[in-house]
């Protein structure tokens, strides 16, 4: 069709260049050439002008071309290698089966799986969720990312916006077509995710609000959370599934010791082992710092450490090793608390019991029951206590220990600092009120009853400074002249008849 209006037309410098162009590309660029100077010399004879701009580039543009120009061809999308962001694996991993199994079937159970790994500071969440991140590379072949969203953390938590940006990059969006709204990026992200394999691990977050954003779509991908708070938010919105983790048992903490010491050294000395463990309450972080004193230490015996951290006043300085530590990773998750509830845990600490209820700490943080139950509920979701029975919380040893560090700066609004009132409980009737006690200094009410003998649950009375006035009961008035007397002034007494 060109050529035969080339033809029909041939003083069209327009259909000449045109058709020129068509006749490089398809491989003739000698006929292209050769049309060019046909239609100069026509224009020079019919005309007497020579080739205008549009024919002159034309030709200029087949003068240029080494080789045929190449017919365009539409684009092919090249898709990106699939992104791998997991950190080195953990060295040292072990025990924890019981939980890995539960987190397969919690990924397993349904599509677009949003899985929670939480427990306490120290108890080895990252390494557990990226441990089973590479075993289960195979099931997620489009890639794998990770976010440190630094939720407890001395660094500051990372914008939503750059942690979106850095998985848009990862998975092939030029850096230029990266949106510049928080909600661009995450309608991207779940736009690419969409149909892919995926699996995404957001370690250490600190609220459900830091995680939404950053889900991917699609029934396909796997979230991993990991966090010292429970996140009940996530798992109310986007039923999420808790993988909990707790302290490791007995076994598993000597095999981790093992991992560091050797199996000689600690097969040598089992029964110090296991008190080792006992006194680390389990926790790897702590099994782990001890395990590096003592492989700093080849010539100390696991006994003599066992001496060393049976003394409660320096256990937790051994627990700590440079920028490692269970008061470091403790203080990390009280500073993240809101101010009643941290105000409660360093109330915690002036408790001499094994466990408390509402009404013990409300006197002790000097606030009322409800609010002292709604403080105990926030500790218990960082991890900090443990509900083991309902209404009643308990810390684990070395959260007993921090807290009882933090006790000298609990609030003058509660009842540190002044004398105390033993409250007991036991199975004996409880004697009748003695009513020349007076209410502020009566223990509080207990679900199971009265304030009974026999336990050891103490409350402490706050001080006022100033002695209370005796009540109206205790009073003491002067005493009462004899009849027939009278009393003058300055005491003296005269009587009818003496």
């Amino acid at each position: 069709m060109l050529r035969t209006e080339a033809v029909a037309h041939p003083l069209r410098e327009s259909l000449a260049a045109a058709l020129m162009l068509a006749l490089a590309r398809s491989g003739r660029q000698s006929d292209a050439i050769d049309w060019y100077h046909r239609t100069r010399r026509l224009l020079a004879e019919e005309l007497g002008v020579d080739p205008g701009e549009t024919l002159s580039e034309a030709y200029a543009t087949l003068l240029r071309s080494a080789e045929p120009v190449s017919v365009p061809r539409p684009a092919v999308e090249v898709r990106a290698p699939a992104p791998e962001g997991l950190p080195r694996a953990p060295r040292g991993f072990t025990g924890r089966g019981a939980e890995l199994a539960a987190l397969d079937r919690a990924v397993r159970a349904g599509d677009g799986p949003v899985c929670l790994v939480t427990g306490p500071a120290g108890v080895g969440k990252t390494a557990f969720a990226v441990h089973w991140a590479y075993e289960r590379r195979a099931d997620f072949p489009d890639g794998r990312l990770f976010a440190d969203l630094r939720g407890f953390s001395d660094t500051a938590e990372p914008e939503t916006a750059a942690v979106l940006r850095e998985f848009l990059l990862a998975l092939g969006v030029a850096p230029q077509k990266v949106p510049e709204t928080v909600d661009a990026r995450g309608a991207l992200f779940r736009s690419l995710t969409g149909g892919r394999r995926l699996l995404v691990v957001l370690d250490n977050a600190r609220s459900s609000e830091q995680v939404r954003p950053l889900l991917p779509g699609g029934d396909h991908c796997a979230t991993l959370i990991t966090s010292r708070d429970r996140l009940g938010g996530l798992i109310a919105s986007d039923a999420a599934r808790p993988v909990p983790l707790g302290l490791l048992q007995p076994a598993a903490s000597a095999a981790l010791l093992t991992t560091v010491l050797g199996e000689e050294r600690v097969a040598a000395e089992p029964a110090a082992a296991a008190r080792l463990a006992r006194l680390c309450d389990g926790l790897p972080l702590a099994l782990r710092v001890t395990a590096a004193r003592l492989a700093e230490r080849p010539q100390w015996t696991l006994d003599a450490m066992v001496g060393e951290l049976a003394d409660e006043q320096g256990r937790l300085a051994l627990l700590d090793v440079e920028d490692r530590g269970v008061s470091a990773a403790l203080r990390l998750t009280v500073q993240q608390l809101p101010e009643s509830a941290a105000r409660m845990f360093r109330a915690v600490g002036l408790h001499t019991g094994s466990d408390l209820d509402r009404f013990a700490a409300g006197a002790l943080a000097g606030t009322t029951p409800g609010q002292a139950s709604a403080d105990l509920d926030r500790l218990a979701a960082a991890h900090l206590l443990t509900e083991a029975v309902p209404g009643r919380w308990t810390p684990h040893d070395l959260v007993r220990l921090y807290a009882r560090h933090l006790a000298p700066q609990a609030d003058p609004e509660g009842l540190p600092g002044s004398s105390t009132t033993t409250c007991t409980r036991a199975s004996r009737p409880t004697p009748p009120p003695n009513p020349a006690r007076s209410p502020a200094t009566r223990c509080p009410p207990t679900p199971d009853g009265p304030p009974r003998r026999g336990s050891s649950r103490t409350v402490r009375r706050r001080s006022t400074g100033t002695p209370p006035s005796a009540p109206p009961w205790r009073a003491r008035s002067p005493p009462r002249p004899p009849s027939g007397c009278t009393t003058g002034p300055g005491g003296s007494r005269s009587c009818r008849g003496r």
